[in-house]
């Protein structure tokens, strides 16, 4: 299969995972969503009809120490709204490396500042763009998200695609449950140059599924 390779690097990453509280945790892969999101950035917000894959790695995954502030329900009336802080802490990956494939061929219209995941997190987009040929071969993929009869890892409820409904006035988000594999035997779609496999999906018409 012929397919884009596009290498975004940056000094720091974070993709905010729902769990804690206050902390803020990082996926240690970014998920399906944040991918279509950084794709959104680079080709337009109404790109859709196209297939995808990605491998993700970093140097460390560290914490670092932050400051929240809330405002208080209780109280007397006079402290009812003065703002309370709290320490707590953020997660961060250093040195990231995120390659994605796909076969989009619209032209690049980059409108927003390109992140590794949050904002506050600058991205570099490398260029020349590469075209390579995804063949069928036995390898290992590495760091990706796959269906649940793939791989070992951990399996999780997972962002697939977040969007816009313009009915509800609000975001709607497609979740499944997905299998975190830090390493998988795998038969297709493998890059010689980097000598791995990497899992493909597909988003059409707003959903995201596996690309067969």
């Amino acid at each position: 299969m012929r397919i884009k390779k596009l290498k975004i690097t940056s000094l720091t990453g974070h993709f905010g995972e729902v769990l804690g509280i206050d902390d803020r945790r990082t996926h240690d892969t970014p998920p399906p969503s944040t991918v279509i999101g950084i794709l959104r950035v680079l080709y337009g917000e109404d790109i859709n009809n196209f297939v995808f894959g990605y491998t993700f790695k970093s140097e460390v995954k560290y914490k670092d120490d932050i400051s929240i502030y809330k405002h208080s329900k209780d109280g007397t009336v006079r402290e009812k709204n003065k703002p309370k802080s709290d320490c707590r802490f953020i997660e961060n990956h250093a040195e990231c490396e995120l390659l994605i494939y796909t076969n989009i061929s619209n032209i690049m219209t980059i409108n927003y500042m390109l992140c590794m995941g949050k904002s506050g997190n600058p991205a570099r987009l490398h260029f020349p763009i590469q075209e390579i040929d995804l063949i069928q071969k036995e390898g290992q993929g590495f760091n990706q998200y796959t269906p649940k009869h793939i791989g070992t890892g951990v399996i999780k409820p997972t962002n697939l695609v977040t969007n816009f409904d313009n009915l509800l006035g609000s975001y709607r988000a497609q979740v499944s449950h997905l299998r975190l594999n830090s390493k998988f035997d795998y038969n297709k779609n493998y890059d010689n140059e980097e000598q791995h496999n990497i899992f493909l999906w597909e988003i059409k018409n707003g959903e995201v599924r596996v690309y067969d």
